[in-house]
């Protein structure tokens, strides 16, 4: 099979944005580990960060509202469910989103 079997546009978009030669795409994948855009690519893919969007967004809804709103444990579950469904329904400020019913 050929390399356009394997990436695609978005493969080269990536690449593109973290400034990748892609010249090791047209050499034999069997020569890769002697090319040096190929070590290099794999170098700074090594070094990427790994980030949970949603995590750190779970994070910083708890630390913003921690205490502030209600001590009750209880109440303050009730509320960041509450908060949660509504980023669910409502990822962000788009008018599409902003139109559609709530559930």
């Amino acid at each position: 099979k050929a390399i356009e079997d394997f990436i695609s546009q978005k493969s080269l978009n990536l690449l593109t944005k973290l400034n990748i030669e892609i010249s090791f795409l047209n050499i034999s994948p069997d020569l890769w580990d002697r090319d040096d855009s190929y070590l290099k690519s794999q170098e700074i893919f090594q070094n990427l960060r790994v980030v949970n969007d949603t995590a750190k967004r779970g994070v910083k809804l708890v630390q913003d509202f921690n205490g502030l709103l209600n001590v009750d444990e209880e109440k303050k579950q009730f509320l960041l469910h509450c908060v949660e469904d509504h980023r669910k329904q409502y990822p962000d400020c788009k008018k599409a989103a902003l139109k559609r019913k709530f559930d």
